[in-house]
């Protein structure tokens, strides 16, 4: 698990989603298929902030958050909870990891007939403090 994702990870366990999301990359026998719900992340990019003395003090990570349901319903709701969850979340640590504030980017709304579920890709901008 990444260090933001660690983050991310305990928002979500903590908040309205209350869900534990996946990393992306996970086997496809990890997810639970008989949930109604669940949520993936994945890293998109990583752009440091450098500075003239030294290594990046805070680093800007983009984030997609992927919610799939089995009903348009049921993924929207859960799609609202995260959002509620994530979008400027206070400046923090969880899990051990110093966030300098979220920020909501886009929302992006699917269905995928092979696995027959509802998807909604979430976007966001994290500020993630660095040791």
């Amino acid at each position: 698990m990444s260090k933001v994702g660690a983050a991310i990870s305990k928002i979500l366990e903590d908040g309205t989603a209350s869900v534990s999301p996946y990393p992306a990359y996970a086997e496809p026998e990890t997810f639970d298929n008989t949930n109604e719900e669940y949520v993936t992340y994945r890293v998109r990019s990583i752009e440091p902030s450098d500075t003239k003395q030294g290594p990046s003090l805070l680093d800007h990570v983009e984030v997609d958050i992927l919610i799939f349901g089995k009903s348009y319903l049921s993924a929207v709701s859960l799609s609202d909870k995260v959002r509620t969850d994530l979008d400027r979340v206070a400046y923090g640590t969880y899990n051990g990891v110093e966030l300098n504030g979220v920020q909501f980017l886009s929302i992006d709304e699917d269905y995928d007939p092979i696995t027959e579920r509802h998807e909604i890709e979430q976007s966001y901008r994290i500020r993630v403090k660095n040791p």
